[in-house]
């Protein structure tokens, strides 16, 4: 509904959609977050971006992670087409793409799993209040900076939490 009144209201929307004919009704989508690994090629094609699963589990950003996909599909492919084993380059993509952007999904899916349980996300939270470490640690994986992988050790997850 919000939609609708959108492109039938807004001064700046509304002339563009005013002679327009819906193909389809509109619909929502679930986003791929970055805790599910779908195969990325399939032959010749090569996915990006959302259809890669490219969105942060935790912060739900995407735009960056589909830019980083994007050039790492464009960087494969240039190199596939001056190959001789185009499928074997190609096989390539999946495992630079997770070089590249896995270890902040994987930590990501960690914080977002910790949201499963407030109390204990509390206590995290609370903690990066008293240590500036943890703090750091919190505010560069929210926003979107590359995390030290060993975050995604166990012994860290304890740490963040034990002793307070």
């Amino acid at each position: 509904q919000l939609f609708h009144q959108i492109i039938h209201t807004h001064p700046d929307i509304e002339p563009r959609f005013r002679n327009a004919e819906p193909l389809e009704t509109p619909r929502g989508y679930p986003l791929p977050m970055g805790s599910h690994k779908p195969s990325l090629v399939h032959g010749h094609i090569l996915l990006a971006g959302d259809a890669a699963s490219c969105i942060d589990p935790f912060t739900g950003e995407g735009i960056g992670y589909a830019m980083t996909s994007g050039r790492i599909a464009a960087e494969t492919i240039i190199k596939a087409v001056a190959s001789d084993n185009a499928a074997i380059i190609l096989n390539e993509y999946s495992r630079n793409l997770y070089r590249s952007v896995g270890a902040k999904f994987d930590t990501g899916y960690r914080l977002q799993q910790l949201l499963r349980y407030p109390w204990l996300f509390d206590r995290v939270v609370l903690k990066a209040k008293r240590n500036k470490r943890y703090n750091d640690f919190l505010r560069n994986t929210i926003e979107g900076f590359p995390c030290n992988t060993n975050w995604q050790k166990f012994k860290y997850y304890a740490q963040l939490i034990w002793p307070f």
